[in-house]
């Protein structure tokens, strides 16, 4: 009897658990029966530890605190309303630890195996729990269970709930200091060190997986990350189906893009996107006034809001999305920054990144929207002509609809090449090599510059002998297929990184015998002066002042020290000299082609020649000197034809025949030119750009010859440094753009010189020199 019993009792556990199996609490596979059960729920309380109310403080001021340790490119998830206007945390020192911040500001949650962080309203009372379907869990006191990625409860007392949204966005340091340095952070105790993940997966995150469906209309990978939304309820309350786009399809273009769409056939949503920090958010297409509120975590009552068109604006580095309608500048946290609407926000969607098979497992019935080129085509033709001038790329730049029509080299020489900030130990002219002793390295080594290494030298091209062994010096490496480096790439003064990367040094303390230096994102440091400065200078009074310094040390001292004023003269000043120089010597190039039978060849010029080079007239009689050619005994050679080639020129040149054999491909030579005027110089206005005539030379020579302005950081946009010219037009959008403007110009009749006019009006100075951002 008590036999059957157990058997009837089993029996019926077993077929209840089968209907019910969000109530199956296992922490591995199991089986019963013979049947395998999914381990749905794998609770490790204990595994990693919740951080609970930690001590704040503000972004600016941990910084300075741990400012060898933070890195520019350091991701973190950014709270971005409430107090403040929301903070940052850094992954590598709370998160990759700490999975679960239970604290007064919000519930922030880091899931490293499913690819999302995120938060939601304050709470102190939230604890990490362990995997439901390879997604955290975390657990509230009263012995809810919620999921960390849509938190919804999936157990207890309150299961069904679900929780509020606190809106945030994944972002790097470097960007939350630019745009929100008075932000708040956690305070940096020596506790919190930096810790770096484990490349394996969690084991009990995979035990807990359930594996998505492969239909083969949809072919996601487990892993592919998709921005999903989590639709608010219809006004007539019922739920709508969430959806997601996968990020491959939005990688695909400039940094700086907006997506609008309707999915749900009840939502618009609007996408932003700001490729160069990975960032990607969700709004609804509606900007709201805030009543001002002093509470961590709430937003004060909407006192008006009205619909947004946004397109994006290049012109703007911190706030690039534009409200068609008033012209207000929102950034990628939906904070209108400048504007009719400066103050308002984007009212935030339940938006989040996460990799498809946490995505699938919260949502099986989700909608996967890929957009089609003839749905962008659509978009497009909804929006104002203002916006289309600008944003037509997307529908001729061939990568978005998967043809290649362009073929363009990768343009990603900056984001591989190694840079440093190091000190010039000692150099020699006659080999062109330097001595330095790179951060990390325990002996010095010597360093070749290449033939066409970029000089330079207070703000402006230079030579190798106007630099001193001692100067702090900013070095690029050219490296071979090892990663190994094979030539300087670049060497600058330190004066000209200051100038190259926009850094802002101040004058925070004056000391008795020097000054102590901030630069933004760095620690404050201590200067004595040079005995050469103090001879220069003599008595001279410094003051502590906000405003911009141009410092360059020698031996770890003050040797030169000035302001914008007189930055600007010894730019000018390193000109004059420059231009003397090319008088004497020549403009330096490489012979890229010789045709001996012909008679002609071609010299390419070095970047630093730019406006000499390109305003020489054709029939132009030039001499080339070089190691193999004397110059008492130059060869002289006509210029045929002047052609931009990206940041360099292309001279063709007519050399007669019995000159002709004495030069070679790969020579360096330079090319002595007749004697030009200053204003070649001094200008801001390119006397070659009256040459060209047909539209399409005319589009050539100005991408050639502008930089780009688009704002991307971290020393890696080679259109900022090399010319627009030489950006990848099927990865980035700015080409496009800058194409698109000049065509409109021209078919309105305007003269070249009137064109970059507009353009310098439009874009900035950044347009007329190289730069690069930190």
């Amino acid at each position: 009897m008590k036999k059957n019993s157990r058997v009837l009792f089993y029996s019926i556990l077993f077929f209840y658990l089968l209907l019910n199996p969000d109530l199956i609490l296992l922490d591995h596979s199991s089986s019963c029966f013979g049947q395998v059960v999914p381990p749905y729920l794998i609770e490790k309380p204990d595994y990693f530890q919740t951080l609970v109310n930690p001590n704040c403080s503000h972004c600016i001021d941990e910084a300075k605190r741990r400012a060898k340790e933070l890195k520019q490119d350091d991701q973190v998830l950014c709270w971005t309303r409430g107090k403040s206007s929301g903070g940052a945390i850094p992954h590598r020192f709370f998160l990759n630890r700490y999975r679960v911040i239970s604290d007064t500001y919000g519930v922030f949650v880091y899931d490293a195996d499913a690819g999302y962080s995120r938060a939601f309203k304050a709470s102190t009372d939230f604890r990490f729990h362990g995997w439901y379907k390879g997604i955290m869990v975390m657990k509230h006191k009263d012995g809810t269970i919620y999921s960390c990625l849509s938190g919804r409860a999936i157990g207890g007392p309150k299961k069904n709930s679900k929780l509020e949204s606190w809106p945030s966005l994944v972002s790097t340091w470097g960007w939350a200091m630019k745009a929100n340095p008075n932000g708040v952070a956690y305070h940096m105790y020596e506790k919190y060190q930096p810790l770096e993940l484990d490349s394996k997966e969690n084991e009990h995150s995979f035990k807990s997986r359930v594996v998505p469906d492969h239909d083969p209309k949809i072919a996601l990978k487990e892993n592919q990350l998709v921005l999903g939304i989590i639709p608010n309820k219809s006004e007539g309350g019922s739920e709508l189906v969430p959806w997601c786009y996968p990020l491959e399809k939005m990688n695909e273009g400039g940094c700086y893009e907006t997506y609008t769409d309707s999915k749900s056939d009840k939502q618009k949503v609007v996408i932003l996107k700001q490729g160069c920090t990975g960032t990607y958010a969700a709004y609804y297409p509606v900007a709201q006034l805030h009543r001002s509120v002093q509470k961590l975590s709430e937003q004060g009552e909407v006192l008006e809001k009205q619909t947004v068109q946004l397109r994006v604006d290049l012109n703007n580095e911190i706030a690039p999305f534009e409200d068609l309608v008033t012209g207000s500048h929102f950034d990628v946290a939906g904070r209108c920054l400048s504007g009719k609407l400066k103050g308002w926000s984007l009212k935030a969607c339940d938006g989040v990144v996460v990799k498809w098979y946490a995505w699938f497992a919260e949502f099986p019935n989700t909608k996967i929207v890929s957009p089609t080129l003839s749905e962008k085509k659509k978009i497009e033709a909804n929006k104002t002509e203002k916006n289309d001038s600008n944003n037509r790329i997307k529908k001729s730049t061939s990568v978005k609809s998967g043809k290649i029509k362009e073929i363009a080299g990768t343009a990603e020489l900056l984001k591989s090449i190694p840079k440093y900030q190091t000190t010039l130990i000692r150099y020699d002219l006659q080999k062109r090599s330097v001595i330095l002793q790179l951060n990390g390295q325990k002996e010095s080594k010597v360093y070749n510059l290449l033939d066409d290494a970029e000089i330079r030298f207070r703000g402006w091209w230079g030579r190798l002998e106007q630099f001193h062994p001692g100067d702090q010096i900013w070095v690029w490496l050219q490296i071979d297929r090892d990663k190994q480096p094979i030539g300087v790439l670049l060497l600058a003064d330190q004066i000209s990184q200051i100038d190259l990367q926009g850094l802002n040094v101040t004058i925070e303390k004056v000391t008795p015998n020097g000054l102590v230096l901030h630069q933004d994102g760095k620690t404050s440091q201590s200067y004595a002066f040079s005995k050469s400065f103090q001879e220069r200078i003599g008595k001279v009074l410094f003051a502590v002042s906000k405003d911009r310094w141009f410092v360059q040390l020698r031996n770890q001292e003050i040797d030169f020290l000035f302001d914008q004023k007189d930055f600007s003269q010894i730019v000018k000043k390193q000109k004059l000299w420059l231009r003397q120089r090319w008088s004497n010597e020549g403009l330096p190039g490489t012979i890229s082609f010789v045709h001996a039978l012909s008679g002609e060849a071609e010299l390419m010029l070095d970047h630093e020649t730019m406006r000499w080079a390109r305003s020489l007239e054709i029939g132009s009689e030039i001499k080339i000197q070089g190691n193999r050619i004397t110059p008492k005994n130059p060869i002289v050679a006509a210029v045929k034809s002047v052609t931009p080639w990206r940041e360099r020129t292309l001279l063709r040149l007519v050399i007669p025949a019995n000159e002709i054999t004495s030069i070679k491909i790969g020579d360096r030579v330079f090319a002595q030119v007749p004697a030009f005027s200053e204003n070649i110089d001094m200008s801001e206005y390119p006397l070659f750009l009256d040459r060209p005539e047909m539209k399409s030379d005319k589009i050539e020579w100005f991408l050639a010859s502008i930089y780009c302005s688009c704002g991307v950081k971290n020393n890696t946009c080679t259109g900022h440094f090399y010319t627009i010219a030489s950006c990848n037009p099927n990865g980035c959008a700015a080409p496009h753009i800058a194409r698109k403007q000049l065509e409109e110009k021209i078919d309105a009749g305007k003269s070249n010189r009137q064109i970059w006019q507009e353009l310098y009006k439009e874009r900035g100075d950044w347009m007329t020199r190289p730069h690069l951002l930190p």
